[in-house]
């Protein structure tokens, strides 16, 4: 079960795909733009979503650990998904 942020993402998307021009244009962290084709939002948004997936994944692990008394502090270092968008 995905969490209801993913299923608005998702829902997003659908509608972007939908409705959009060639390219979206999409405002960057320091403040400028650029123009993204249809197939990279698709892209962006697949690789998106599997870090979600992978970040849920492990935080569950981490709270099982906590719960089942088994919880180490390399767990708060290690098993996360990378941050690197490839």
């Amino acid at each position: 079960i995905f969490p209801s942020h993913d299923i608005r993402s998702r829902m997003s998307l659908l509608c972007l795909i939908q409705y959009a021009t060639p390219t979206v244009e999409f405002k960057l962290a320091d403040n400028s733009y650029t123009s993204l084709a249809l197939d990279q939002v698709k892209d962006l948004f697949n690789k998106m979503m599997a870090y979600s997936i992978s970040c849920y994944a492990q935080e569950k692990v981490v709270l099982d650990s906590v719960a089942a008394g088994n919880f180490t502090v390399d767990m708060l270092d290690n098993g996360w998904p990378s941050n690197t968008v490839s």
